[in-house]
């Protein structure tokens, strides 16, 4: 996309200084982007088991308790974070699920955490992941994540009894914002659990290997922040014609 700017140009003919008016054609990124990704990588882990699960059309949570037992299941999902982040604001952004299925129906509250840039498994292969080599997954009894190393949820979610199977749900508000514009390669990952400790819950989300039901979808604004070449290039037009109207004052 072009867009362009007027540069004020004052030469001096017959005695008297001519403001003339060029136009500069500078390229440039649209003001506001929009853009919705499927995961280059997602699966989920289970404690005390370590099935490849990656080829699994759905993503588990449970949460029975913490540690040890092996019902346990958490959810880790990877995105192409080329563009997000850095130079170009994010806003507006979700990260959204479609329920494949559920065990017993109780309210349920989802938490979403990010794993920080550069942090170890950031860009976890989705076949040897598993729910002892993670790093970030405890079998502690609140959420079976390592708080200390993930700090608070970057989103939450109160899933209700009455969800049903087709539904969508989708994590949004600051705390997701925040995460994208900290990005600074070319990965974005999030691990997926709840806090809601029950033996006979679980919750099956489409994978992006369901053919029947959406995959997961991160979707996001950018705001691309002005080239210095094309602000430096307006400023000097403006000076040059507040220079140009004193002079012939």
């Amino acid at each position: 996309m072009k867009k362009t700017i007027q540069k004020i140009i004052t030469t001096k003919a017959s005695g008297a200084f001519v403001a003339a008016v060029t136009t500069v054609a500078l390229t440039s990124v649209p003001p506001c982007l929009a853009d919705t990704l499927n995961p280059t990588a997602d699966t989920y882990v289970q404690s005390l088991v370590t099935t490849d699960q990656s080829a699994n059309t759905v993503l588990l949570v449970k949460n029975q308790f913490g540690l040890p037992n092996a019902n346990n299941r958490v959810t880790f999902l990877r995105f192409d974070g080329t563009g997000i982040g850095g130079a170009n604001v994010v806003s507006a952004s979700s990260l959204s699920f479609t329920i494949a299925s559920f065990g017993t129906p109780v309210n349920m509250t989802l938490q979403l955490f990010g794993i920080p840039d550069a942090a170890a498994n950031e860009q976890f292969a989705a076949s040897t992941i598993t729910f002892a080599n993670s790093g970030y997954t405890d079998g502690s009894a609140d959420n079976n994540i390592n708080d200390t190393l993930l700090g608070s949820p970057l989103a939450t979610f109160a899933l209700p009894n009455t969800a049903a199977v087709g539904s969508q749900i989708s994590f949004s508000g600051a705390g997701l914002d925040a995460f994208l514009n900290a990005n600074a390669n070319s990965d974005v990952a999030f691990i997926l659990t709840t806090s809601t400790q029950n033996s006979s819950v679980f919750l099956a989300l489409a994978s992006s290997e369901n053919t029947t039901y959406a995959a997961p979808a991160l979707s996001y604004s950018i705001t691309p922040v002005p080239e210095p070449s094309a602000v430096s290039l307006a400023l000097l037009g403006g000076f040059g014609l507040f220079a140009a109207l004193r002079r012939r004052g």
